[in-house]
């Protein structure tokens, strides 16, 4: 595993205030508190707590709950090098507009130059544009919205443009030295040796440069794993690991790809094939996370399947 990129002064003086003013990290011992802002019958919602806790570390995350939203504050090497996410309770002890306030001189304070608040849906969105005293910037990119498949669309695969991935999953399933089992708690550690066998084949400072470290975010996902909660599968050939995918249903219609790798060809597209109609039949939707403007990410996942974007915005918070 490469290094973890190392805050710069301002950061780091930012990162030193937050905590003096009561936030704590984002790890797994956060994941109790981020949980209580999972579900709900929305569609899709902000960051879910599995996401924040494994990513928590890489991006020095952290964490305080404000007026009953959860807001988390998040480092990068890259522009934006900072944002918050806020999860909104159902029922908030302030305002919105209140929270933008606080949020803003607490940002002054630590040194920073504005607020920035990321992940804002389209359908919260006017909601916080109409904070009153900000002149609020709105920017949105592609490279950070979710991909979202249609479950039915990856079972059946119709049509001429999903021929060779029928294609590949008939090779597939004509193997026969290749089984599927659950992921349980006391098999879950070899997902970590499959991954290390990915990772030969990749290089590290490279991973590191758009996403940081997936094996340090699997090693969290090890120690939180609950199979009441997420649903993993682990692919074999013949009595060897090869692959594996870990997903949650997040609530009556979307589940959530956390992350899933496979050393032996097209395998991928066989492990979502059978973790959707296996073992979460029912579900209507997949979120399969952003591309981060990565090349290779946004090919694999533009040709999966028929998708929708959903958008997220970035708003950044100046006084007028």
């Amino acid at each position: 595993m490469g290094a973890r990129f190392i805050l710069n002064d301002l950061q780091q003086k930012a990162f030193d205030y937050f905590v003096t003013r009561g936030f704590l990290p984002v790890d797994k011992d956060a994941y109790p508190v981020f949980k209580r802002y999972d579900g709900g019958d929305n569609l899709l919602g902000e960051m879910t707590a599995t996401v924040a806790v494994i990513w928590g570390f890489e991006y020095y995350a952290l964490y305080k709950v404000m007026g009953g939203y959860l807001c988390s504050l998040w480092f990068f090497r890259h522009d934006p090098d900072y944002y918050f996410e806020v999860n909104r309770p159902s029922r908030p002890d302030c305002s919105l507009s209140d929270l933008i306030s606080a949020l803003y001189t607490m940002t002054q304070e630590a040194g920073l130059s504005c607020l920035r608040i990321y992940s804002v849906n389209e359908e919260n969105l006017k909601e916080f544009q109409n904070i009153p005293g900000f002149d609020i910037e709105t920017d949105y990119s592609g490279d950070r919205s979710e991909y979202f498949y249609k479950v039915k669309d990856l079972m059946e695969l119709t049509g001429s443009v999903n021929f060779y991935k029928r294609k590949r999953l008939k090779r597939c399933f004509s193997l026969d030295n290749i089984s599927i089992k659950p992921i349980t708690g006391e098999n879950i550690n070899l997902v970590l040796g499959v991954h290390d066998k990915w990772c030969e084949h990749q290089d590290c400072d490279y991973c590191r440069s758009f996403v940081g470290c997936e094996r340090k975010a699997l090693e969290i996902m090890v120690s939180i794993y609950n199979d009441k909660e997420k649903t993993g599968l682990l692919l074999y050939e013949g009595d060897v690991p090869a692959g594996y995918i870990i997903c949650e249903q997040i609530n009556k219609k979307v589940s959530y790809l956390y992350q899933g790798k496979a050393v032996i060809q097209d395998f991928f597209i066989y492990l979502i094939y059978m973790m959707y109609k296996d073992y979460l039949p029912d579900v209507e939707y997949m979120d399969l996370n952003e591309d981060m403007g990565h090349e290779g990410l946004r090919m694999f996942k533009r040709h999966l399947s028929v998708y929708e974007l959903w958008r997220k915005y970035l708003l950044t918070y100046g006084k007028q």
